[in-house]
């Protein structure tokens, strides 16, 4: 993909917490956000999809790495 990927605000929200904490779980995001735990993962399968974002190790013990794209 070249250029910029734009993001949504939402996107956006994500990425800076998970930057933070990458342990972060989607209920976390949820409650930091005010939006939803189901927005919270589109937000994620988006964010994987622009290849910004990739999960490491189970659901139970990984955690979530942001990949820079600039």
């Amino acid at each position: 993909m070249n250029g910029v990927v734009k993001l949504t605000d939402g996107e956006e929200k994500v990425i800076d917490i998970l930057k933070k904490n990458p342990n972060a779980t989607i209920k976390m995001i949820s409650n930091e956000t005010d939006l939803s735990v189901r927005t919270i993962q589109r937000i994620l399968v988006s964010l994987k999809e622009k290849d910004l974002l990739i999960r490491r190790g189970s659901d139970k013990t990984g955690y979530w790495e942001v990949l820079d794209n600039k």
